[in-house]
């Protein structure tokens, strides 16, 4: 399936490579879609990096004259994926966090066009993507700011979103009979790199 890409994008695109036909962009099949979530603890910061994200559009169409914004771009994260980086231990209780039995993924589905904006004197992009985040069998809808950059014929998105833990009924894991504790402030971090073909 193609997505369509706003006239401010074009305009950029076309100024780099001096045509105005229609581009596409196709996902970089050498780098992985990134996924991961940051947080702190009583005791140390942490980082859980998914793997293996599922339903990330393969395609993107860069047409002239289409002014529409970025329709339907999901993502899910596998919750059997996540890792602490911390061994087994750590990674169960990530599992126990997100009742994966139940609710095996993280899902991200956009409920609207992304508005897209050209940056004031940079042919770098801000994107605003608002749609439901779901983890933990609760669904939030959250509006998320991106970047879109143009770099060695890549269009590189990259974005962040803070949450807190307990927004989705989750129970922040702690370890040591409770003596380390888990803070409820995460940040979840995304990054999906497409290239430019002929």
């Amino acid at each position: 399936m193609k997505y369509k890409l706003p006239l401010t994008f074009v305009a950029i695109f076309v100024a780099i490579t001096g045509s105005a036909q229609t581009r596409h962009l196709m996902i970089d099949p050498d780098f992985s879609p990134q996924v991961y979530i940051t947080g702190t603890s009583s005791l140390h910061d942490w980082k859980v990096t998914g793997s293996g994200i599922l339903e990330v559009p393969q395609e993107l169409e860069m047409t002239p004259n289409h002014e529409s914004g970025i329709p339907n771009f999901n993502f899910k994260v596998p919750i059997d994926s996540l890792d602490g980086g911390r061994g087994s231990s750590m990674n169960n209780k990530i599992l126990t966090a997100f009742n994966a039995a139940e609710n095996p993924y993280i899902t991200y589905q956009q409920t609207a066009p992304a508005q897209v904006h050209q940056i004031a004197g940079s042919p770098d992009l801000t994107i605003t993507s608002t749609g439901n985040l779901s983890m933990a069998g609760v669904q939030k809808t959250v509006s998320v700011s991106l970047q879109g950059k143009m770099e060695n014929g890549q269009v590189i998105f990259k974005g962040s979103k803070p949450l807190k833990i307990t927004d989705y009924a989750m129970t922040p894991p702690s370890a040591m009979f409770g003596q380390i504790k888990t803070h409820d402030d995460v940040v979840v971090h995304f990054e999906f790199r497409y290239r430019v073909t002929p």
